[in-house]
This record gives C-alpha cells, sequence and structure tokens, in this order.
C-alpha cells in the first residue's frame, strides 16, 4: 500500500499531465483565506472549484491514486466559496506529504538567498531575499520558473534593509519538479550565448531559464507551423526538455503583448537572443490594476467574462480574490 507521499506524488503527475491551472496548495490556509470560516490551519490541496463541478477525470485520477475529495464551504461575512479539498484518509495532507520543505532545499541549491521568517509572516519559516524589491522579484520570478511556473501567489515584505518574498500558494501542475530532491553535484552552468529572461520568463519557451539563438525562437516557429505536437518534435530534435505546458507556452510567448502569438514574436526573441534588443514589449505595458472583491465575486456584472484576467492565469474566484488580496508590505 503506497504512503501519502506516493499517492501526493502520483497524483501530482497527473495534475502535470492535464495541465489543471484550478488545482492548488495553500501554504496555510487559515492564513492565504484569514477572516473566513472553516478553514485548516496548514497546508491544504485544493480545486478552486466544488468537487460535483469537476471533469469525472479529475475526479477518477483522485481516486486512482487513492486519495479522496471533499467539498468545502468557507463564509465571511455574507459571502460563501467552495472548494473541492484533495485528502489522504480524511484528513488534510501534512507539508512533508506535500513535499513543500523541498522547495527550500530547491531555492538554496539554485543559489538564491533564502531567510529565516517567523511562521506568522511566513508559513513555510522563510522567504526569497533581495536587497532592494526589484531583486526579490526577480529572484523569485526566476526562481519559479526553474521550476516550470510553480509560484501561484505571494508577497513582499521588509526584511532586513531589504525585502523577502514569501510564497502562500503552489501551483500542483508544477509540483512534480519539485518532489525529487535536488542532485548533489553543483547545478550546471547557463548554457553558452544563454540569456536570462528580462522579464516574468516571456521568451524563454523550453523552461530552464535562458533565452537560447536558434533554441527558443525554434521551438515557437514549430507551434505555428504544427502547434504543441510540433513543438515537442522540436524539442526532441534540439535536445531540449520542455519544463512547462502549452498554456505557459503560449503565455511566455507573446512577447509583443498584443494578444496573439506568431512569427513576429519569434523573430523579437531571436534579436533578443542574439543581443539586438535588450527586453520585449511585454516588459514594458503596465501591470492591470488587481481585480476589487466586488469584481472577484460578481465577475460578470464587471467584465462580460466568466472571471477577470489576472496577472498569472484566469482562475475562479479564490485566484481572483487572492489576487485582490495579495498587495506587498513597505
Amino acid at each position: 500500500m503506497p504512503d501519502a507521499r506516493e499517492k501526493v506524488k502520483r497524483f501530482y503527475e497527473k495534475v502535470h499531465e492535464g495541465g489543471w491551472v484550478n488545482c492548488i496548495i495553500l501554504v496555510n490556509e487559515a492564513k492565504v483565506l484569514r477572516g473566513w470560516s472553516d478553514v485548516h490551519d496548514g497546508p491544504v490541496l485544493t480545486f478552486t472549484d466544488r468537487c460535483e463541478e469537476l471533469p469525472a477525470e479529475v475526479l477518477d485520477a483522485i481516486r486512482e491514486v487513492g486519495l479522496s475529495s471533499v467539498t468545502m464551504e468557507h463564509r465571511k461575512d455574507a459571502y460563501v466559496e467552495a472548494h473541492c479539498h484533495v485528502r489522504a484518509e480524511g484528513r488534510e495532507l501534512t507539508a512533508e506529504e506535500l513535499f513543500l520543505p523541498n522547495l527550500r532545499v530547491w531555492a538554496e541549491y539554485l543559489g538564491y538567498e533564502v531567510v529565516d521568517l517567523p511562521e506568522d509572516i511566513s508559513p513555510l519559516g522563510w522567504g526569497i531575499y533581495g536587497d532592494t524589491f526589484d531583486d526579490a522579484k526577480k529572484a523569485r520570478l526566476e526562481f519559479s520558473s526553474r521550476l516550470g511556473g510553480v509560484i501561484a501567489s505571494g508577497e513582499y515584505t521588509h526584511y532586513d534593509g531589504g525585502y523577502a518574498f514569501i510564497i502562500k500558494t503552489l501551483y500542483a501542475k508544477a509540483m512534480i519538479n519539485v518532489v525529487e530532491s535536488p542532485p548533489e553535484e553543483p547545478p550546471e552552468q547557463p548554457p553558452e550565448e544563454a540569456r536570462e529572461p528580462p522579464c516574468d520568463s516571456y521568451g524563454d519557451l523550453d523552461g530552464d531559464g535562458y533565452i537560447r539563438p536558434g533554441v527558443d525562437s525554434a521551438l515557437l516557429s514549430a507551434w505555428t507551423v504544427g502547434g504543441w505536437e510540433f513543438v515537442k518534435s522540436k524539442a526532441e530534435e534540439l535536445g531540449v526538455e520542455l519544463k512547462i505546458d502549452e498554456e505557459e507556452f503560449l503565455r511566455r510567448a507573446d512577447v509583443n503583448a498584443d494578444g496573439s502569438v506568431d512569427m513576429g514574436d519569434a523573430l523579437m526573441i531571436e534579436r533578443y537572443a542574439n543581443g539586438s534588443e535588450d527586453t520585449f514589449p511585454v516588459c514594458e505595458v503596465p501591470p492591470e490594476r488587481p481585480p476589487s472583491l466586488i469584481e472577484c465575486l460578481f465577475p460578470r456584472l464587471f467584465s462580460g467574462l466568466l472571471f477577470p484576467r489576472l496577472e498569472i492565469g484566469v482562475l475562479p474566484r479564490l485566484q481572483c480574490i487572492l489576487a485582490q488580496s495579495s498587495t506587498r508590505s513597505k
């Protein structure tokens, strides 16, 4: 009989294969959903919908790996949020069973400055440090990117003259990159002629943390010809590993911020890789205003869409509320 960690690992694999972006980990539900009723003072693995609203393939996957599901309702004043918790033997999974301690191991292994923080500030007990806010933001984006876009939300706080980024929620679909401990050898050096993305992983289309001449632009060219299957074939031909899914691939590919992905983006990526450009137009677009609580709760009234567009994806009401409430303290 597999233990809970093995069940969770198998479930992460299914979430990754399915690309289920509505499956997230709240590192401490009581702190993330502060002020709401019936919250767990610890981590939870959850979908942002009721269990009965999930597709059959999702519910089947939960059962196949030996886990269970239950809809939990949370109330705050007149509002109600309901989410499908994934559990083991009727209880919430622990941080160890969810492989959360491995996040710090990976952060230190990859060379990021990690600082200890009180648990009332950081539920994980640590944060990623930067001397300035921009340094902390850059470290957070790079770290998340190198683990397949694992961080869903968090906040920045003053610490020791600089800033520390505190993780609040994670994408379960990227946790497959976290479950194994880092190798004993030091991390590989950047590939020759590689450049780091100018912002938020844009242009890095294989998920290795870098943009390389003849690699990332070639992957995008393959997508314009034959879609995701052609991308996978081109990656195999180039000898690179795809560490992100198609949805994240397309987000990173729109470097000119025109809402579409085409050869214009591929050309821009190649020019950046060769050093002809120092940034992308998308990096110069002002950030969108986070949706307000009322917009989260009544999205159709304000946007005409199912849910407002967020910086890191379109998710149900919980993610909208997280984005609305996740502000940095200065």
